[in-house]
């Protein structure tokens, strides 16, 4: 009876193993925390501005050791200020579901400017090109602007599905001055703050470990 009631529960301990392997999902992300040495994965995707970047910033941190700072600083224009860092991504394909994510944390004695705002972005392309016109789709996170919780970690997300004709997929981190006020009102701008970014991660609803 012992040796039936121990087999009985082997059995459902290899069911329970079998459905957690078969649910576990990948982050596709290679280095989504900025612990990496040289930061390899990360490249700028635009960097027009006079803002300050760190990545080995031990000062606000989620997780592990480091997260990836930005200091906005003071600009005549959006377009001297607008950075963003992206990570290419592969094993993900059209009609795929992905779920997308990263925290940023604003400190209270840093906050942001009403004119920044910062965001999570996914862009897929049709491999033809980098302009605008071979985008396939573009999904954004809400966007974090100035008001909003500080000194505390916020997470940005998207969940969607890879539109048709994707070849290309690059997750960005934003950081964005709004749009140009007019010229009567440009001495009234004024772009300041910290931003840290954690724990980033691109996970293809999909695809399952087993």
């Amino acid at each position: 009876m012992r040796r039936f009631v121990l087999g009985i529960l082997m059995s459902f301990i290899a069911v329970l193993f079998f459905v957690s392997a078969s649910v576990a999902q990948e982050n596709i992300i290679i280095d989504p925390g900025f612990e990496q040495s040289p930061h390899a994965p990360w490249t700028d995707w635009k960097d027009w501005g006079s803002g300050k970047r760190d990545f080995d910033n031990t000062e606000k941190v989620r997780s592990g050791n480091q997260s990836y700072k930005v200091v906005i600083t003071d600009s005549a224009s959006r377009w001297n200020s607008d950075m963003a860092l992206q990570e290419d991504i592969t094993h993900i394909q059209a009609g795929d579901k992905f779920e997308a994510g990263a925290y940023i944390l604003v400190p209270k004695n840093s906050p942001l400017s009403k004119e920044v705002e910062v965001y999570l972005e996914v862009i897929f392309r049709d491999g033809k090109g980098k302009n605008e016109e071979n985008e396939v789709g573009k999904f954004q996170s809400r966007k974090y602007v100035s008001g909003k919780p500080q000194d505390q970690w916020v997470k940005l997300s998207i969940s969607e599905v890879v539109p048709g004709g994707t070849k290309e997929c690059k997750l960005q981190l934003v950081v964005l001055p709004l749009p140009y006020l007019a010229d009567e009102q440009k001495e009234k701008e004024s772009y300041s703050g910290t931003v840290y970014f954690d724990d980033v991660s691109l996970i293809n609803k999909s695809k399952v470990l087993r």
